[in-house]
């Protein structure tokens, strides 16, 4: 079962095409939002899109969102698509 930080990591993998890397906090994060459910990341969606923000200027990634009216609000989106799919799959 697939907690929100496994999910929101098989999205941005496949949005990205990019993997967790040895100098990055992804690996930690990742298993940080899986112990905290879907409940708890909902609460700290504003840290978690934070987070991803920092990585997208981080990786360069900010080229591709920054194409995407409302920027932000779309981060926010995975992150909640994340959420749903754990939730889906029976993680509490």
């Amino acid at each position: 079962m697939a907690g929100p930080g496994t999910h929101l990591h098989r999205i941005l993998k496949r949005w990205t095409g990019e993997d967790v890397s040895e100098t990055c906090l992804c690996a930690s994060r990742i298993q940080r939002m899986d112990r905290w459910g879907p409940g708890k990341c909902r609460r700290r969606i504003a840290d978690i899109t934070q987070w991803l923000r920092s990585e997208a200027e981080e990786r360069n990634w900010w080229r591709r969102l920054a194409k995407i009216p409302g920027a932000i609000s779309s981060i926010r989106m995975m992150v909640l698509m994340a959420i749903r799919r754990a939730e889906k799959d029976g993680h509490r």
